[in-house]
């Protein structure tokens, strides 16, 4: 009996050993489908959304002009000297005033006791 439980046991470790599951597990089919690359348009832009197919509307300002995206917009600004930069003045808070709200209304409660039948829980 022993000599077959150890036959067996090599016999299993011997095909366990020759079995190539990582050769499997590399050809299995991905989950979810790979993701749809789309070629970068900088020239003209897109109508069309190349994933989806709706249309992209182009954004209109105020004055109905056009408005370029993705491109870079130059600011010219000027140059400020330190001179021009009025000094910060530290001014005191001050008293706080405090008004405290006086309602007119006052209610009362009332209490109310009930008994309870104890049997009946």
């Amino acid at each position: 009996m022993k000599k077959i439980h150890s036959i067996s046991i090599l016999f299993i470790l011997f095909i366990s050993c020759t079995n190539n599951s990582e050769v499997e597990n590399r050809l299995l089919k991905p989950l979810y489908a790979l993701p749809e690359t789309v070629p970068l348009n900088t020239d003209t832009g897109y109508s069309h959304n190349t994933v989806s197919g709706d249309s992209i509307e182009p954004i209109i300002n105020s004055i109905g002009q056009r408005v370029i995206t993705g491109k870079p917009i130059l600011f010219q600004g000027r140059e400020v000297l330190e001179s021009e930069v009025p000094k910060s003045v530290v001014m005191p808070a001050g008293k706080p005033i405090i008004t405290v709200a006086q309602s007119t209304t006052v209610g009362y409660l009332k209490a109310v006791t009930r008994k309870v039948d104890e049997s009946k829980l």
